[in-house]
């Protein structure tokens, strides 16, 4: 699979190296930037509430969202991770987690069910079993969206994703998966 795709995506995106990719891992370094140094300046220039940042990535930028979430989700209200590429993630994403307290940023996950399973699909129920244990009731939602592939899903994940993130209650509890 290119994970490059003409940029830089796995060396800014990916929490871990991927194997033959000496580039890629960047992850921790991109998120430092943002929390240390972006935000702080973007806020002291403009007139921003940092109370209300939400994050939004698909495929690998889907990762980096849920490593954030993982990571420090006390930044952001809400995250969305479209189509994130889940293959060798879980116990990265399980350990960077493990021992905070429960995170009440709403997230919400989608996948589209043509996606190709090794790296799309196969590891979402496991990781929602994770994300149980580590958010506050009624905080997130995962859904298998029918009919659509890995790049039709961008429009979809942004449009149900906003609606997620910004609604005043989710309607589903916890983990409960849609078409999964």
């Amino acid at each position: 699979m290119d994970l490059e795709n003409g940029n830089h995506r796995s060396r800014d995106l990916s929490p871990q190296p991927f194997a033959g990719r000496p580039d890629s891992g960047g992850g921790p370094a991109f998120h430092s930037f943002l929390i240390k140094e972006l935000f702080p300046l973007l806020e002291s220039s403009y007139p921003i509430d940092s109370e209300s940042r939400y994050l939004f990535g698909h495929s690998l930028g889907g990762l980096f969202a849920l490593y954030t979430y993982a990571k420090s989700p006390e930044h952001f209200k809400g995250i969305v991770a479209g189509s994130p590429f889940l293959a060798g993630q879980l116990n990265l994403l399980s350990e960077t987690a493990d021992g905070s307290e429960q995170r009440a940023c709403r997230l919400f996950i989608i996948t589209g069910d043509e996606e190709d399973a090794t790296y799309f699909i196969d590891d979402l129920k496991p990781l929602g079993a994770a994300i149980e244990t580590w958010a506050t009731p009624d905080s997130f939602e995962i859904v298998l969206l029918p009919g659509f592939d890995h790049f039709s899903m961008v429009a979809p994940a942004i449009s149900k994703g906003l609606k997620v993130v910004f609604a005043e209650k989710l309607i589903t509890s916890g983990a409960r998966n849609s078409q999964m």
